[in-house]
């Protein structure tokens, strides 16, 4: 069966790192009262520049489209698009690195 995995990472606003990191801790729960992800917990890293790194995995190809209309999801995600930009992991210093080290929040 394949799997689904998703890195979605959050660059905190200025001064808001721990309201990222609070919508961070709700989000996995959410999806899963949604019944879209596996009970694989997630992974919750650090970047050097104060990004976060959260790692989950989707039940489905299918349930990714489905959260885009999901009114309980779109909230979550629009909270976090008041406290945080989204961004492309090739944008993390560690990127650069063969074997890019991190700090692990969660997990």
């Amino acid at each position: 069966m394949a799997t689904n995995i998703v890195m979605a990472m959050y660059r905190p606003k200025e001064g808001k790192s721990d309201a990222v990191r609070a919508l961070i801790d709700e989000h996995y729960p959410v999806l899963q009262s949604q019944n879209m992800v596996t009970d694989r917990r997630p992974l919750v890293l650090c970047s050097a520049d104060g990004s976060f790194i959260e790692i989950f995995e989707w039940i489905s190809d299918d349930v990714v489209g489905e959260a885009h209309n999901n009114a309980v999801v779109r909230e979550i995600w629009g909270r976090f698009e008041e406290v945080c930009d989204y961004g492309a992991l090739r944008q993390l210093p560690e990127s650069q690195e063969v074997f890019p080290h991190f700090e692990l929040v969660a997990g």
